[in-house]
């Protein structure tokens, strides 16, 4: 009965407006979320883009860190004894051409019995308040 009294001729046009309403909701809200969807997919391959140029660049840096301290490592491996001024010198380059290496140090393992001496070595280089804590 219902459906008879909707159906009736002068609620026609009322219906037809109302399902045409209707429908160019549904189609305009598919439209919409499909365009959501590729403008997500668009966002997602522009960040994994941009992530993987900052990934590829940081592991270039790093490698190259890499090789500035393994070089450090040949330097010591090929020496009988560094002291700090050869270490200074060594060093220089690598923090000059790497601005980002902030420093490196120089911290030799002293014995117990070699600790007086390394203390009043340092101090007649200039370093007055040294000790080895």
């Amino acid at each position: 009965m219902l459906f008879k009294s909707l159906l009736s001729n002068d609620k026609r046009p009322l219906l037809l407006a109302v399902m045409v309403v209707v429908a160019g909701t549904c189609v305009t809200m598919m439209a919409f979320f499909s365009e959501l969807r590729e403008w997500h997919k668009s966002l997602d391959k522009q960040f994994h883009n941009l992530a993987s140029a900052v990934t590829s660049a940081f592991r270039i840096k790093m490698e190259s860190h890499w090789q500035e301290l393994d070089s450090l490592r040949r330097f010591y491996d090929g020496s009988i004894h560094v002291d700090r001024a050869e270490f200074a010198r060594f060093v220089a380059p690598v923090l000059a051409h790497h601005s980002d290496i902030k420093t490196i140090g120089w911290m030799p393992c002293i014995s117990k019995l070699d600790r007086t001496y390394h203390e009043a070595r340092a101090q007649e280089e200039g370093f007055v308040d040294y000790r080895i804590k």
